[in-house]
């Protein structure tokens, strides 16, 4: 059985850390039902919380719930695989910045929130579901193609 997701949801009035429950994960998953509302289950005591998605800044998928304060986050990666998706920068509301991929298609345009792959694979996130109503600023960085090489 696979682990559960660790997420940390960043809120105004500051995190909730604990795992997704997984029909709302499948909800964020279809863009035609994206929920108002998803259910985590609370790392602390294992409870069951109810956060709006209005509220949230994003919804963090993380290595672990601490991660490192003292790490300055990679801006600019290319050693990884070219893909078919978008390099992008999300400028946050109160001023984050986070640089990744996200598919190059136009379901990032009309959903309430953006899926992103975070560029830098020294921090914590693994995987991001950003609010849209929380940005600032989105911003097309570049176009990642696959690979086409050449037989020698």
């Amino acid at each position: 059985m696979a682990e559960p997701n660790k997420i940390v949801i960043k809120l105004p009035d500051g995190p909730v850390k604990g795992y997704l429950a997984e029909d709302s994960l499948q909800s964020l998953r279809a863009a035609s039902e994206e929920p108002d509302v998803v259910t985590v289950q609370l790392a602390e005591n294992g409870d069951a919380l109810e956060v709006s998605l209005q509220d949230a800044k994003g919804i963090f998928f993380v290595k672990d719930f601490d991660g490192r304060v003292d790490h300055a986050d990679l801006r600019f990666h290319d050693s990884t695989t070219p893909a078919q998706f978008l390099w992008v920068r999300l400028t946050f509301l109160d001023g984050e910045v986070l640089e990744g991929m996200i598919q190059n298609a136009c379901s990032y345009v009309i959903s309430k929130g953006i899926w992103i792959t975070p560029t830098d694979p020294t921090g914590n996130n693994l995987l991001i579901y950003a609010s849209k109503s929380h940005l600032r600023h989105f911003e097309v960085l570049g176009l990642r193609q696959k690979s086409h090489r050449r037989a020698t």
